[in-house]
């Protein structure tokens, strides 16, 4: 009986196995991988794990071509957190972008049209595409106050590698899962959060539009 019953088990690894191992790697055949985070902040990682983002804060994914960052806020007498904003940085053109439930705003469009970046609008989606094939679309809210959606799909060069301090973690094969301890997923939160406020803090991607306006303005 006993030894059924270890090779019942030996199967069921061995399926297991199996199974995971069929997960498509990031090959010019399957090139892409997602990462999404809803309007109740659950995040969904490259690899597949999720975990709830409620904690208010700034916080960015990296990409060596690009930067975006997340303003998650609970605005007074609300009762729960919400995606307030997101903001798009491409990193080689200077193009930046913000998005909240009042809309677009470019930093300058003109360094956005000269890399071929435009924030197209169609109902309530906002979808930037860079000149890499990366696409971010943002999720519009039905009112002000509600909370925006995200969803992240890079382009493998290859397979995607994980940048340091990126929230989307790795895409890996077998499918990663979310950090296996609690200090683990607060460490990774800690090292994809700006400490700056987002409105004066020089490396918040809110006040990079705002300067690249005034400079467009001349002022």
């Amino acid at each position: 009986m006993n030894r059924v019953s270890g090779l019942l088990a030996l199967l069921c690894v061995c399926v297991s196995s199996a199974a995971l191992a069929q997960r498509k790697e990031l090959t010019p055949a399957t090139p892409e991988a997602t990462c999404e985070l809803t309007p109740a902040l659950r995040l969904t990682m490259l690899g597949g794990g999720s975990f709830d983002l409620k904690e208010p804060a700034l916080y960015f994914f990296s990409r060596s071509r690009s930067q975006v960052q997340v303003l998650v806020s609970q605005p007074e007498g609300a009762t729960e957190p919400r995606l307030e904003a997101v903001g798009f940085w491409h990193l080689k053109s200077e193009c930046l972008i913000s998005v909240d439930a009042k809309g677009v705003q470019y930093g300058s469009k003109l360094d956005c049209e000269d890399a071929e970046i435009e924030a197209k609008v169609k109902g309530s989606e906002v979808t930037i595409q860079t000149p890499e094939k990366d696409v971010f679309k943002v999720t519009l809210p039905s009112k002000e106050s509600a909370s925006l959606g995200l969803r992240i799909t890079l382009v493998a060069e290859g397979n995607f590698r994980r940048v340091w301090g990126s929230l989307c973690g790795e895409y890996k094969n077998p499918p990663a899962t979310v950090p296996g301890k609690a200090d683990e997923l607060r460490q990774l939160k800690r090292h994809s959060t700006l400490s700056q406020d987002y409105k004066t803090g020089t490396n918040s991607i809110f006040h990079m539009v705002g300067e690249a306006q005034k400079r467009a303005r001349g002022e």
